[in-house]
């Protein structure tokens, strides 16, 4: 999930697994030194209400207490102001960095501009969530769009007067005395009313059903909201409640489970040159850095390595009665130098299927020899029609790419990742 707001505490002990933030204003990532901690507070509360961490006897539990998400900063303000123009930009760079849930607690919803932001969003199979705001608007005109718009209501399962409503309203959700993290401390508390706050609520739910089956289109997420949320007002939809109150319990039951499995190496082939350029042969594991006999040496970044093949990786069987629906690669890499970095990885079948090289995003500096994990992107639109065989006639290549010198390369391991779902 990206959060797009005011920023968040970054050492909060209730917001911890997130992913590198981004900031809009700079156009720049965490890992480039682009700012994402929070300078008004309003983020924090967010962030907590979508994914603070649950069972671990800290604090409160967010909606996706087990969901990563990313803080995206859209305001250099401590009033927390933004623009549209900041908002939309903002929401399309998190679905292009592929988070599938995307929560905007600002007004302006009504702007054409997030409609069309709405629409790319969904192109990249993600869903925009957006305040409905607190001016008590009356939102005109089709539900039936590419924006889910929530409104707020109170413990009694009433519309607060503030809250804003009206033929584009999708759902509700709590937004009156809130608690949830605050940016006072690192284990602060506190609550709130606003729909900023019912927000985060349908989107962390929004993630849940995502994560329960990562196969969904976007569509199929908000007919699983739509046929689970509690009717209120009006008999059947209405303009004060929209379809109704979410119901993260029933919504996650109608959601049919899909199964992710991990077609990988553990590490590179043991006892074998895997590369025509240089790699030690005898390694018997990847996860000493200080070994030469577990280094991987590019001299160029050309990509002249021999593919691992099917015979190095543990094989994929397709069980009865699912299909594919989604691959991805990633690869897990030390490496001794505390600079960031990046490494490129390739899967193709010969003669056939190819991803190109795909670059992953930016190793960030620290403790040297330190595991580094990269995910080098959805491959899932290579096909249509993907088969176990496809799966494990697969070859993969690794190169060097940006800020490693010779001999400074570990691969520890290589994953294909497969979601299946039921036909």
């Amino acid at each position: 999930m990206a959060v797009l707001d005011t920023g968040v505490r970054l050492t909060h002990a209730d917001l911890t697994g997130r992913k590198e933030g981004y900031n809009v204003n700079t156009n720049s990532w965490e890992s480039a030194g682009g700012q994402v901690s929070d300078l008004n507070g309003h983020g924090t509360m967010t962030a907590g209400l979508a994914a603070a961490k649950g069972n671990n006897a800290q604090g409160v539990s967010g909606m996706g207490w087990n969901l990563s998400f990313r803080p995206v900063r859209v305001s250099e303000l401590s009033s927390g102001g933004t623009d549209i123009a900041k908002l939309t930009a903002a929401a399309r760079a998190a679905a292009d960095a592929g988070d599938k849930v995307i929560s905007v607690s600002y007004s302006g919803v009504a702007d054409p501009a997030v409609e069309t932001t709405g629409a790319y969003v969904r192109s990249r199979g993600a869903l925009l969530v957006w305040a409905a705001g607190n001016n008590s608007e009356n939102h005109t005109g089709n539900r039936n769009d590419n924006v889910i718009i929530v409104g707020a209501t109170d413990s009694a399962n009433q519309m607060p007067s503030w809250s804003g409503r009206g033929q584009r309203l999708d759902f509700v959700a709590p937004g009156v005395n809130i608690l949830s993290t605050t940016n006072a401390g690192n284990t602060s508390y506190g609550s709130s009313s606003g729909t900023s706050f019912a927000t985060p609520l349908v989107a962390g739910l929004c993630g849940l059903i995502f994560s329960r089956n990562p196969g969904l289109s976007p569509a199929g997420v908000e007919n699983i909201l739509r046929a689970s949320a509690l009717d209120l007002g009006a008999g059947g939809v209405d303009d004060n409640f929209g379809y109704g109150l979410i119901r993260a319990g029933s919504a996650l039951a109608m959601t049919t489970s899909a199964t992710r499995t991990t077609h990988w190496a553990t590490s590179v082939p043991d006892n074998a040159a895997w590369t025509n350029e240089s790699y030690a042969a005898g390694a018997q594991t990847c996860d000493d850095c200080n070994s030469s006999a577990c280094q991987y040496s590019t001299n160029s970044t050309n990509g002249n390595t021999t593919a691992l093949t099917a015979a190095d990786f543990e094989s994929f069987t397709l069980p009865a009665g699912r299909r594919i629906t989604k691959v991805e690669l990633e690869v897990v890499a030390r490496y001794n130098t505390a600079t960031s970095a990046n490494l490129g990885m390739r899967a193709f079948i010969p003669g056939g299927l190819d991803s190109g090289w795909r670059t992953t995003p930016t190793f960030t500096s620290g403790n040297t020899c330190a595991p580094r994990a990269g995910a080098t992107g959805d491959i899932t639109a290579l096909s249509g029609n993907w088969t176990a065989a496809m799966i494990n006639n697969l070859q993969f290549q690794v190169r060097r790419q940006s800020n490693l010198s010779n001999n400074t390369l570990r691969v520890v391991s290589i994953r294909l990742m497969v979601t299946t779902a039921p036909l």
